[in-house]
C-alpha cells in the first residue's frame, strides 16, 4: 500500500510519501481492538528494533502504546509485541526518562552558550519540550537541534566540545 499527501506552499507542491511504518502505525491507531494484534505485527513487520520503533512513529507511538495496554491484559501481551514485551510497556517511561536527559543537557549547553555570548535557540525536540507542547516528553528525541548565527559557528563549536559533543557540518541557509 502506498499513501502520498500534498499540499501547495509558497514554494511549491510539498509532496510526502508515507512509509511503511508511518501507514502501519495509523493503521494500528484507526483499528478495532480486535484488529490490534494484526497491526501491531504489521507494524512491527518494517522495523528493525525498539529504537527503529521510537524513531519511525515519532509522536504517534505513545498514543499507540495507550491504545495497547488499554485494550490488553498482561496474558495477551505476549501475542501482540513479538519481542521484550516489558520495553513496551515501560515506552512511555522511558521516553519521558530519555527526553529529561535531553532537556538537561540542553539547559548545560545553553548555560554555556549564553555565558559565552553565543545567540542560540532550540528548535524541533527541545523546542517543543521547553514549549511545554503537549506530549512533548513523549516525542522521540534522539539529538539536540540548535539554530546559530553563522558568524557564530565556529565559536559554538569549540564550547560544543568542551562538553564532549560532536557537531555536525554546519548547514547555512539564507533567509
Amino acid at each position: 500500500m502506498s499513501i502520498s499527501l500534498s499540499q501547495q506552499t509558497a514554494l511549491g507542491i510539498l509532496e510526502i510519501e508515507l512509509s511503511a511504518s508511518e501507514i502501519a502505525i495509523l493503521q494500528l491507531l484507526f483499528t478495532s481492538n480486535t484488529n490490534l494484534s494484526k497491526h501491531w505485527q504489521e507494524l512491527w513487520s518494517t522495523l528493525q528494533s525498539y529504537e527503529d520503533l521510537e524513531f519511525s512513529c515519532k509522536e504517534l507511538l505513545p498514543t499507540a502504546v495507550r491504545k495497547l495496554q488499554a485494550s490488553l491484559t498482561s496474558e495477551p501481551w505476549q501475542t501482540v509485541s513479538p519481542q521484550d514485551t516489558g520495553r513496551l510497556v515501560g515506552l512511555p517511561k522511558h521516553l519521558w526518562a530519555k527526553n529529561h536527559y535531553i532537556l538537561t543537557q540542553y539547559q548545560l549547553i545553553s548555560a554555556l552558550l549564553t555565558s559565552e555570548s553565543v545567540e542560540h535557540i532550540a528548535i524541533k525536540g527541545v523546542g517543543e519540550i521547553l514549549a511545554e507542547a503537549e506530549f512533548s516528553m513523549m516525542r522521540t528525541s534522539r539529538d539536540i537541534d540548535l539554530l546559530i548565527k553563522p558568524n557564530q559557528w565556529e565559536k559554538c563549536k569549540t564550547l560544543l566540545s568542551q562538553l564532549s559533543w560532536k557537531t555536525p557540518p554546519a548547514r547555512p541557509f539564507d533567509l
